[in-house]
């Protein structure tokens, strides 16, 4: 079953003596209604934040956070903390009922990160269960995967256009029939947009870390205004941008946020890039291992590839830390031919068809990789 989202997940900076907890300035109060924490720690961490359910309980993950020396009721009742993986903690918080996470924030300055929760009889868990209970070691996921499918553009940015057709109503139609085909292997989905509207390129990521997904796709048809392209291309993160193509199609990503007045915060912060890059040490052979099985899928297809199908860029959405991520150019809609074949369900069910080939061979390969890496 997809989880429904009611979390923010972030990464910031951290330094490797960890976050201790200032217990004098931190607060946290519960009300009928509403649930507002500060968190004050020595330092800054990466850390995400979500709901749990049955009993409801807000749960807020620290990686190096230091809990060390906490008496039972240092922060009062109905606060409590455990380890939930290597150098991971988690804070709980129980709360009266039914809530969603409605702001969240981090200082990178001084590591306090501020939370409210408020009343919501509709509210969903925004974190797995199988995540909930304190004390529970980490372990290889067994059985369906979550994808995290990314239609790219939407709202006041329709992307690339051709007539009436648009590269944002393309790709939401096509990350349905994506689903479908993902559904059928065995596998589940969750969407970062789901309707005509606007999400920036930071949170499409957020919402892919928050549900736990285990691969994230961003799906685009992009269109030049010079020169001529065709055919599907897989890009993957890399630091600099691999030839002019990707460089344009870079700088037009990365004006996405500035639409709507988006600040990305810490984009100056050398200590959190550092920790990015080391994540991506883990995260990028795998997203490298999913993008040769994509090629290598929609190429067995006989569907139409670029003349250099794998490439690198610096596209947001690739930054993920935690989950491999790869950006799926299904091709061109500046060239006739590719138009007129994202145009055909027929060839739309095709290449969704390949794509989820792709994740079933993937997911073989990165198990087998998983359970050597462990031991």
């Amino acid at each position: 079953m997809r989880v429904v989202l009611a979390v923010l997940a972030l990464l910031l900076a951290a330094p490797a003596t960890g976050g201790v907890i200032d217990t004098v300035e931190t607060r946290i109060d519960v009300r009928r209604d509403r649930a507002e924490v500060k968190l004050v720690l020595s330092s800054a961490v990466p850390w995400r934040v979500g709901t749990l359910a049955d009993p409801w309980r807000l749960a807020l993950d620290l990686d190096g956070g230091d809990f060390a020396g906490l008496g039972a009721d240092a922060l009062g009742e109905g606060v409590r903390w455990g380890v939930v993986g290597p150098d991971r903690m988690r804070l709980i918080v129980d709360l009266p009922g039914p809530m969603r996470v409605t702001e969240a924030a981090m200082s990178s300055a001084d590591g306090t990160i501020r939370v409210t929760v408020t009343a919501d009889a509709d509210a969903q868990a925004s974190l797995p269960e199988e995540s909930a209970d304190l004390d529970t070691p980490p372990s290889t996921r067994e059985g369906p995967l979550l994808i995290a499918l990314d239609p790219g553009h939407g709202g006041i940015d329709p992307g690339a256009q051709r007539g009436l057709t648009t590269e944002a109503d393309l790709m939401l139609r096509f990350s349905q029939e994506a689903a479908a085909a993902l559904r059928r292997s065995g596998h589940d989905v969750v969407f970062t947009r789901e309707r005509d509207e606007f999400v920036s390129l930071r949170g499409r990521v957020n919402i892919a870390r928050a549900a736990g997904a285990d691969l994230l796709i961003s799906l685009h048809a992009d269109a030049i205004e010079s020169g001529d392209a065709s055919g599907a291309t897989i890009y993957t993160h890399a630091t600099q941008d691999e030839d002019a193509l990707t460089q344009e199609l870079t700088a037009r990503q990365a004006r996405d946020d500035l639409l709507m007045g988006v600040v990305l915060e810490g984009q100056g912060d050398r200590v959190a890039q550092i920790l990015v890059d080391l994540a991506l040490l883990d995260t990028a052979p795998r997203a490298d291992a999913f993008a040769d099985a994509l090629a290598g899928a929609i190429e067995a297809a006989g569907l139409p590839l670029h003349k250099r199908p794998r490439l690198g860029a610096d596209f947001t959405v690739l930054k993920s830390p935690d989950i491999p991520a790869v950006l799926l150019e299904l091709g061109f809609m500046s060239d006739p031919r590719d138009l007129a074949n994202l145009r055909n369900p027929v060839w739309r069910r095709q290449m969704a068809d390949a794509l989820a080939r792709a994740v079933d061979t993937w997911a073989v390969a990165d198990r087998a990789n998983e359970t050597r890496r462990r031991r």
